[in-house]
């Protein structure tokens, strides 16, 4: 097992045990909250919300792994918008716009093993096969710097 999916699992381990604590689950019922905010990394917070029907409000200065256009399905302009650390602008060469699909290609790749972990403990939590469009779509505010 390589460092990074071990790091996920102990996160989303993390996540389990809040939801097998029935006391805890109970009383967060109870105590009726507004909504839930948080990070678009945390993705045991959506989990949260959607197990609890609260709507969510995502705070985030970049968005990685396609979450903002799996949630609020915007279309994708990879040859118009600049990839997180890609370092070009808005206005790309058409060698630029090549090399930026290729590193949306390997965030794409990159990111189905990183949620694969969140998205086996959604399914585990909430019942049901989870999908990162399930998740994310529930959010209801996206906050981006």
């Amino acid at each position: 097992m390589n460092p990074a999916s071990s790091s996920f699992e102990l996160d989303f381990s993390h996540c389990r045990s809040l939801f097998n604590n029935k006391k805890l689950v109970k009383y967060l019922k109870k105590s009726s909250f507004d909504a839930v905010f948080l990070d678009p990394f945390d993705l045991c917070g959506l989990i949260i919300a959607k197990y609890f029907s609260l709507p969510s409000v995502v705070f985030g200065r970049v968005i990685f792994c396609h979450s903002l256009e799996e949630g609020s399905q915007c279309p994708l302009a990879a040859s118009y918008v600049p990839r997180m650390l890609s370092g070009f602008s808005d206005s790309m060469t058409f060698s630029e716009r090549v090399w930026n699909y290729i590193s949306l290609l390997q965030e794409h790749l990159l990111c189905r093993n990183f949620i694969k972990t969140a998205l086996d403990s959604a399914s585990e939590i909430l019942q049901t096969t989870v999908t990162a469009y399930d998740l994310f779509s529930h959010t209801s505010i996206w906050l981006l710097r």
